[in-house]
């Protein structure tokens, strides 16, 4: 799958932090987002957003940088969870997915 993606200027737009995005990833809205706070550890976080988002497990070195992007947040899991999963959804991985 490619690694670099050139979304149209509609792609971009929406996936560059509008509202319609963030209400999508609000705790209270996505069952996802919810759940994957409620996980007991971050390495379970990771592979199940992998899994949701991206339909595999992370190799070691995203599962690596993954759990360092979570320890860069400071006590509010819901934040990490929902910047995380925008993350992977921005991805070419997941935009290029048939």
């Amino acid at each position: 799958l490619p690694r670099e993606y050139a979304a149209t200027w509609q792609q971009a737009q929406f996936l560059s932090g509008t509202e319609a995005l963030a209400e999508l990833l609000r705790a209270e809205v996505s069952p996802t987002v919810a759940r994957l706070s409620a996980l007991p550890s971050v390495d379970e976080r990771v592979g199940v957003a992998f899994l949701e988002v991206c339909g595999r497990l992370p190799e070691a070195e995203e599962r690596e940088r993954s759990v360092q992007f979570f320890a860069e947040y400071e006590g509010d899991v819901s934040a990490a969870v929902r910047d995380f999963l925008w993350a992977l959804m921005t991805s070419a991985e997941f935009l290029t997915v048939p």
